[in-house]
């Protein structure tokens, strides 16, 4: 029996990867591990390039000490405008759905069990079934919302990134409290909605 339900088209299912992609960011970036490397990184290039102006020894190994600052401040640089986050953006779109996939009606419920993603009446996008079980809630190892999205993390199941529009069943709010008591997970909360992350999906 259904407890709570989303109802979205084939298409919109898919875009979600797009917002999933986003909340890796979003975590990323919250994440002292992340903050660590680009300092350890920004701080190496900085020595790398003192090396090469300063070196005495040979000229081989002067720009060998350039090519390295300039390389690990690219790698610094590029963590902090999200040149990973572009990249996994773009291998999403270049897997379109095909026109009948990007218009099937599919529901994702969340039942006694767990969570199901059902095409009442065809088969699921790429797939030859009416439905997929993803997981159950004792394999979700994180939860997370943002404005518009709810992503239910799993590392030994399928993952879910859905909106949050169109949700039956009950309010937002009583869905993130049911998931947090079946998963006794805490909901993590980002803001997605803002101008860096809007840029990142142009």
């Amino acid at each position: 029996m259904a407890l709570f339900r989303v109802k979205m088209t084939g298409k919109v299912f898919s875009d979600c990867t797009q917002q999933y992609i986003l909340f890796r960011r979003a975590r990323d970036l919250a994440g002292a591990g992340f903050k660590a490397v680009v300092l350890l990184e920004a701080a190496a290039a900085a020595a790398a390039l003192v090396l090469a102006v300063t070196q005495q020894g040979s000229l081989p190994m002067r720009i060998f000490y350039l090519l390295a600052a300039v390389f690990l401040a690219w790698q610094a640089v590029g963590k902090l405008l999200g040149r990973d986050t572009r990249a996994y953006l773009r291998r999403a779109r270049a897997q379109p759905l095909s026109p009948e996939d990007a218009a099937k009606e599919l529901e994702v419920v969340f039942d006694e069990d767990g969570c199901l993603l059902r095409a009442p009446g065809t088969t699921l996008p790429g797939r030859d079934v009416e439905e997929q079980r993803l997981f159950s809630y004792d394999q979700v190892s994180g939860l997370f919302r943002s404005e518009r999205h709810l992503l239910a993390a799993s590392k030994g199941a399928a993952s879910i990134c859905l909106p949050l529009e169109g949700l039956e069943g009950g309010s937002e709010e009583e869905l993130t409290a049911f998931l947090e008591a079946r998963c006794g997970r805490k909901t993590q909360y980002y803001a997605l909605d803002t101008d860096a992350f809007r840029a990142l999906l142009r």
